[in-house]
């Protein structure tokens, strides 16, 4: 393995261990949402109306939850203020 290689893989098990302490810190409903999302690849309507919600607030909370994500990795997310496209799952 490359040094290059070794520090690309370093670099993705720190992120992974960020995202995860990251999502670990999110409030109760976001961070419900998005491991439902993520484990079912369900869609936030699927999602919402399983779990009895409106629609708009299980959005809301995985916005809000990939928002603290992407700060938590110091990223920008310039695709968090895009429209939202109602057929994603996310």
């Amino acid at each position: 393995m490359t040094e290059n290689e070794t520090r690309a893989e370093r670099d993705n098990e720190n992120a992974v261990a960020r995202a995860g302490a990251a999502v670990a810190t999110l409030p109760m409903n976001q961070r419900k949402v998005l491991t439902v999302a993520v484990a079912s690849d369900l869609p936030y309507t699927e999602i919402a109306r399983q779990g009895g919600f409106e629609e708009s607030s299980v959005l809301s909370w995985m916005r809000g939850g990939l928002h603290a994500i992407a700060e938590a990795l110091d990223d920008t997310a310039p695709w968090m203020d895009e429209p939202i496209d109602e057929s994603s799952n996310v």
